[in-house]
Order: C-alpha cells, then sequence, then structure tokens
C-alpha cells in the first residue's frame, strides 16, 4: 500500500561511531563507566534504527469508492481514514494534493501551497479520521491525486515518508453553475404520447373522456354501444388529444472554445432545471469520446429528481480537453440507438440534418453574453 523511504541524519551516524569507540575504550581500559556509556549510545542508535525500519508497515488507508456532490461555493469535508496496528506514530504531517476544483479549507482560510494539504496527527494502535475541510470553487470531478505521511523518528533523528501508490477512490463533483436561458417553449409534437393536448392529431383510445352524439365522418368502430342503447340513438366515444413531450440536448464540443464551452454547460444546467421542474422528460448527449458501450457522453431519456442529478454529473464530467466525437456519429447514434424526442436542442456551431418532420430542432445561441433559444430555420 505505502511506498517507504527513510531519510536518516548524520547525528545519528556521529552516535553510533562514539558508541562503538566508547565500548571498545572501555572494554580495552576495563572502564564500567566509558562502557555503559558506549551500551548505551549503541543500544539508542539501534533503537532508532529499528524503529525506521519499522513504523508505519502496519499503517493502513481505509480506501473506500465515494462520491462527494458540491454546487460551487459549498463547503463539506474530505475524511482520510488510517488503521495504525504497528508502532506509535507521533508527530507525524499528512500532505495530501488534491485536483483545483475544490480547495482545502482550515477555519476558513487556505493551508495550501498548490492545492497541497499539510496537516499535522499522530496514532497509536487505533483508528483515526483525519477531516480536511473543503471548498467547491469550478465545475468538474476532483480526485485525490496523492498522499504523503512523514513519520518523524520517536527516539532518534530521521524521519520515514509512507507515500500512498494505490489509487485513491474517493471523489468530489462539483455542478455547473445554471445560466438563465429563456423559458423553454413547448411547441405542438406531431408524435404520439401521454400529454394532453388540445391541438394533437393523436387519439388515446384507452381513456375515454366522454360520449357525443354521431356523426358520419366519425369511425364506426368508436361507437359506443352502450351510451347509444341508453339513449336510442348512436353515440361515439370522445378520446383525448395526446401527444408525445420531450427533449433531446445535444452539446456539440465541435470547435468550442473553453468560454463558448462553459457558457453552453450552464445553460444546459438551467434547461435541465427547468424540464424537470416542469415534469418534462429529456435525453441528453455530448459529443466527447468515453470508454466504455457508448462512445461519448450520453444519458437517456428520463424525469424527476435522480434524473436531474445525474444530468448535472454529465455535465460536471465534461472535460475541456476531451477528444471529440464526430457530430453526426452521434447524432446517428441518437436516431437510432436512444428513444426520439420531439424536441431537438443543439448547442454548437453546424447544422443538424432533421430526420422527419416529427422532429423540430432549436438551436441554444449566445447572444452579448447571453443563451437564447430559436428554430433552426430562424437561425440558418
Amino acid at each position: 500500500m505505502w511506498s517507504r523511504e527513510i531519510t536518516r541524519n548524520l547525528s545519528m551516524k556521529v552516535i553510533q561511531i562514539n558508541g562503538l569507540f566508547t565500548t571498545v575504550i572501555g572494554i580495552l581500559t576495563q572502564h564500567t563507566f566509558l562502557f555503559l556509556m558506549g551500551v548505551i549510545l549503541l543500544a539508542w542508535y539501534f533503537g532508532n534504527e529499528f524503529y525506521l525500519q519499522t513504523v508505519g508497515k502496519k499503517l493502513f488507508f481505509e480506501n473506500k469508492k465515494e462520491r462527494q456532490y458540491f454546487f460551487i461555493e459549498d463547503t463539506d469535508e474530505i475524511k482520510i481514514i488510517l488503521s495504525n496496528q504497528g508502532f506509535l506514530i507521533k508527530g507525524a504531517t499528512l500532505r495530501l494534493k488534491i485536483s483545483d476544483i475544490v480547495e482545502p479549507l482550515v477555519e476558513n482560510h487556505k493551508i495550501t501551497t498548490h492545492n497541497y494539504a499539510i496537516l499535522p496527527f499522530s496514532i497509536e494502535k487505533e483508528q483515526v479520521t483525519i477531516a480536511i475541510p473543503i471548498a467547491a470553487k469550478k465545475r468538474g470531478l476532483a480526485r485525490i491525486s496523492s498522499i504523503e505521511i512523514s513519520c518523524p523518528s520517536l527516539i532518534g533523528f530521521g524521519e520515514v515518508t509512507l507515500t500512498l501508490h494505490s489509487h485513491v477512490k474517493q471523489e468530489c463533483i462539483v455542478y455547473p453553475i445554471a445560466k438563465p436561458v429563456q423559458t423553454i417553449i413547448s411547441p405542438i409534437s406531431n408524435q404520439m404520447g401521454e400529454v394532453l393536448s388540445k391541438h394533437s392529431l393523436h387519439r388515446d383510445v384507452l381513456s375515454i373522456e366522454g360520449v357525443r352524439e354521431y356523426v358520419p365522418t366519425d369511425a364506426f368502430p368508436n361507437v359506443n354501444w352502450k351510451a347509444s342503447l341508453r339513449s336510442h340513438q348512436l353515440m361515439t366515444n370522445i378520446y383525448p388529444a395526446v401527444a408525445k413531450e420531450g427533449w433531446h440536448l445535444l452539446l456539440d464540443n465541435t470547435d468550442l472554445d473553453k468560454d463558448e464551452k462553459e457558457l453552453y454547460i450552464a445553460g444546459f444546467a438551467d434547461i435541465c432545471f427547468q424540464l424537470s421542474k416542469k415534469g418534462i422528460p429529456y435525453s441528453l448527449q455530448v459529443n466527447i469520446r468515453t470508454t466504455g458501450e457508448t462512445p461519448f457522453l450520453s444519458l437517456p431519456r428520463g424525469e424527476g429528481k435522480e434524473h436531474l442529478q445525474r444530468a448535472l454529473e454529465l455535465l460536471a464530467l465534461i472535460s475541456l480537453t476531451a477528444l471529440t466525437y464526430p457530430l453526426e456519429e452521434a447524432y446517428q447514434f441518437y436516431q437510432t440507438k436512444m428513444e426520439q424526442q420531439p424536441y431537438v436542442l443543439y448547442a454548437g456551431h453546424q447544422t443538424l440534418k432533421r430526420a422527419d418532420y416529427n422532429t423540430t430542432i432549436f438551436h441554444l445561441k449566445v447572444r452579448n453574453s447571453n443563451l437564447a433559444i430559436q428554430s433552426q430555420e430562424v437561425s440558418a
């Protein structure tokens, strides 16, 4: 778990030489005091050496997988759990380096250089938890990149530096700031769905909201025979008009500079909040290469608080330096492998090809550092 590096002090070498010399002189001169002094010096030296060789070998770091979630300026603690089954470690120093997505704090003051946190601690044969206060500073994924522990000698000079060589599984995800976008419009959808819509051409034949008198243009299977018998005239079922509601949010990473990308991410975060508040389902796609079954960032259609959290997490994980996946292939994947939405909201510099008349494409546009939604036909 740990790599060990021993730093010895020249003073102990002097003590060793003096101990050997004094012991030899004591033996040769049969001087008891000199002999005892030499033995004490040698015992001090070898005891110190034994401690340096042994300390920290039974110190264990509890490397449990954990994710903490933040909004920018939120504060919390990273907890480092250590368990010691060996010699007492006293006056040690924990040195931890973490991504600059978050900032280590102590009593509301930064205590690090280049995002290193330095904390003193001691540990006997026990388990201790070292809490490191942090504040979220910007969107992204923060990981602990290194943990070092410096253990000074208890009985002499020198120290042992323990460096963790395993990957730390604790992570911090900082959600993006939501930049206000004009209210999400809900145009009439041409797709069959479950949402009531007065102007939809589709009817939910499994639900009946009433009956009316039959007219020649009514389909004969829609006749309600029970109502017709009671009223002694043909009556027709009234089915509610329904349409599909939902958005597909597509962020195109092609040729976006840092500021544009962050602006679009902030806009998509606001849109996800708006859609979730209204109970409108949505899916999300970013053409940035990833490993796994889907070669780019993608979130299938969903709604609710858990879906919002997954969407914000995906937006938080967008890297500014990641490789771009071809937009055409990513959009083709959406059209063939993902559930189709009646509306597509695209953010980027290109123009999407409309797959069919049932899909309406909108663009998220930047205007004087503000974000606005307009149809692709208008933006083109």
